[in-house]
């Protein structure tokens, strides 16, 4: 018996400890948010040099979000003096957290450059932003594609125009197929699921 009180209070401690961890966890979580949204308002009220004092203690911790906004700083010149090189690195660090808007983000800052190395590095973010629901990359492949302005991009698919007889004669044997099966069933053409036939 002694034995499975042992254990029973080996489990106990091992649940209490997770408790405790589950709640420090989320009141640093919820810490965090505070910090970034206080980061927020500093911005939102034009004080560039506060805002990037709070996201950059966030930053440091490894919040990706943070990072990206210390990367928007430098890359703007917002609270601090305007240095790409370092936006570029804020964002390498939030993208390699699986940051979509920073994939993008540094996948712009390397397609913009002038080395076709990084054109390539630049495209790989793109790409990743894009499979990670980023809106913005995905229509910037889009549009680049498109227009055909990297050639290690796929070029979009032409759809062939259909000429305009084409598209009567498909639109007329459309027609008879409905009537036809509309005739062969003895339902009436007024009861027919396509409206106006």
């Amino acid at each position: 018996m002694p034995k499975r009180r042992s254990t029973v209070k080996t489990h106990l401690l091992s649940i209490s400890a997770f408790c405790l961890v589950t709640l420090f966890s989320s009141t640093l979580w919820a810490s965090d948010v505070d910090k970034l949204a206080e980061g927020q308002a500093a911005f939102n009220a034009g004080n560039y040099q506060l805002a990037f004092a709070k996201w950059s203690a966030l930053a440091t911790t490894g919040h990706s979000d943070a990072q990206v906004f210390i990367g928007l700083s430098y890359a703007n010149g917002w609270g601090v003096e305007k240095n790409p090189k370092l936006a570029s690195v804020w964002y390498q660090k939030a993208a390699k957290n699986e940051n979509p808007s920073a994939q993008f983000l540094l996948g712009i800052y390397y397609v913009t450059g002038d080395d076709n190395q990084e054109t390539a590095t630049g495209l790989m973010w793109l790409r990743r932003a894009a499979a990670n629901g980023d809106e913005s990359a995905q229509r910037f492949l889009d549009k680049a594609r498109a227009r055909g302005w990297f050639k290690e991009l796929e070029p979009a698919k032409k759809s062939k125009p259909r000429k305009d007889n084409e598209t009567a004669a498909t639109a007329t044997k459309q027609r008879v197929a409905i009537a036809a099966s509309s005739a062969t069933d003895n339902t009436p053409l007024s009861s027919s699921p396509i409206s106006g036939l």
